[in-house]
């Protein structure tokens, strides 16, 4: 049998059996659909905390210290650099001089000052970012600021962003380990459906065997059922994202969010494709643990 002969077997068995073992297989699409909504629902809040986390992230200001012998023109320069980028809303210089005319009232600046007999603070620029700036954009800036020979440190914006960061990056490790959890789970439980499949099955396996038919005219068709499962699976669930995503943008028009988070920008589509990708790899890995049975293993 040729190659497209052979796929077109897989395929229309693929078919036959789905349509011939409807209570299970709808069963196994229910299992896959239950799955996959606490799966979103997770998913969802993850790439929800990463769209806050940018949103954040640009309400602070960066703060980029100078070097002590940097001259005008290095600052005049790295100025222009800086009002390039279209995601940055201002850049405003702070002299050592201003800096420590705002610090008059702190004692201990003052005597440090007095001892050295100089201003030891530094010249340095305030960054503030617009609304549009994403991690991305943050990142790529990092990197080319840090290979400018007149920049000292830089300061990535205030201790509770950095606590609040801390705190999502928690909660996003909770979420991936509740993510394994769950899709084990419905490993497990779909593994065991298909077990049952099988076991129904089981006198057509014997037929097979005893004809001396080969291998994946076997097990083939079960992939591509499995493939079915998820894909409608899937489908059910994109269904109901596709209400939700519905219903929040018509809430956002109705209701006035911070102006810095957007929730129209949230990642439909990422998730959309991770749903079926996940539903698919479900409908497959368990057909391969239901395929891996002993008692089932003497047919392959």
């Amino acid at each position: 049998m040729s190659i497209l002969g052979s796929v077109q077997f897989i395929f229309k068995e693929g078919f036959y059996r789905f349509r011939h073992s409807r209570g299970l297989s709808w069963a196994v699409i229910g299992i896959i659909t239950a799955s996959l909504i606490q799966m979103a629902i997770v998913l969802g809040l993850m790439l929800f905390l990463n769209q806050v986390i940018q949103s954040a992230q640009a309400k602070f200001n960066w703060t980029i210290f100078l070097k002590p012998h940097t001259t005008t023109q290095d600052m005049t320069q790295l100025k222009k650099i800086l009002e390039y980028y279209p995601f940055i809303a201002r850049v405003k210089l702070l002299t050592k001089q201003q800096a420590l005319k705002d610090m008059e009232r702190d004692q201990a600046i003052q005597q440090m000052v007095q001892a050295l007999g100089q201003n030891p603070l530094l010249n340095s620029f305030s960054v503030l970012f617009t609304p549009a700036a994403t991690s991305q954009n943050l990142k790529h800036l990092s990197g080319q600021l840090q290979t400018i020979a007149c920049i000292s440190t830089i300061n990535y914006g205030p201790k509770q962003f950095n606590l609040f960061s801390k705190i999502i990056r928690w909660v996003y490790g909770i979420g991936i380990v509740l993510e394994i959890i769950v899709f084990f789970a419905a490993l497990t439980v779909m593994s065991n459906a298909f077990n049952l499949v099988l076991q129904v099955r089981k006198p057509e396996l014997q037929l097979l065997h005893r004809l001396g038919a080969p291998a994946w005219m076997k097990w083939g068709p079960y992939f591509w059922e499995g493939i079915i499962q998820g894909i409608l699976g899937s489908a059910l669930v994109l269904i109901l994202l596709n209400l939700i995503q519905n219903g929040v943008f018509w809430f956002s028009s109705s209701v006035i969010f911070p102006t810095n988070f957007d929730i129209p920008t949230f990642p439909w589509r990422l998730l959309d494709m991770m749903i079926v990708g996940i539903g698919c790899l479900l409908g497959v890995l368990g057909i391969v643990l239901a395929l891996r049975q002993k008692w089932i293993k003497e047919f392959l």
